[in-house]
């Protein structure tokens, strides 16, 4: 399964979702109604405050997590659409492509496809639903992109602009297909 994720200093993005990047770490059930995510023993809920800012989002586990909150709902929005997403013990195959800022990508790009890019399969409780996972691949792309590129096929055609409002920047990216002919 592919999913787009925009890991913003304000909110993370999906293909169905936006959510405040925060985190809070609760080690105690977090209350009924609430998203709530249950990884290596520890429970966590998210924030309507965002996280401190990090120019790397590799330093601690934080974006880790709330990668797993976008897998998460993204894993929920399938299942309301009909999509068996259960695996019945084996893991599921997730490939993320995900987004950085422009000014940081090149720098960035390869650190935070490491950190992303587990070795080992990953267990997580999403909402009182279990889901085994194996992340396969990451793409990292320049911010909006890599949502972008998720309906390429369906609706971009050969011309579009992409436009990502961020919580405190905007980007403006314009992408035009072009195909090579050779004789």
């Amino acid at each position: 399964m592919l999913i787009p994720i925009d890991h913003g200093n304000r909110n993370m993005k999906t293909l169905h979702h936006v959510f405040t990047s925060g985190l809070i770490e609760n080690p105690h059930m977090v209350v009924a109604g609430n998203d709530a995510l249950e990884f290596e023993g520890k429970t966590y809920a998210l924030s309507n405050e965002r996280l401190l800012y990090h120019r790397d989002k590799t330093v601690n586990v934080d974006y880790f997590i709330l990668t797993l909150f976008a897998i998460g709902k993204e894993f929920d929005t399938a299942k309301k659409q009909g999509v068996d997403i259960y695996t019945d013990g084996y893991p599921h195959d997730i490939e993320l492509a995900v987004g950085l800022p422009p000014a940081h990508y090149q720098s960035l790009c390869q650190k935070f496809k490491e950190y992303l890019l587990r070795p080992e399969v990953i267990d997580f409780t999403y909402n009182d639903c279990t889901y085994t996972i194996e992340i396969n691949e990451v793409q990292c792309f320049p911010q909006a992109f890599a949502a972008a590129m998720t309906r390429y096929n369906d609706e971009m055609g050969k011309r579009a602009t992409i436009i990502d409002l961020g919580g405190y920047t905007a980007f403006l990216m314009k992408y035009i297909h072009t195909i090579y002919l050779y004789d």
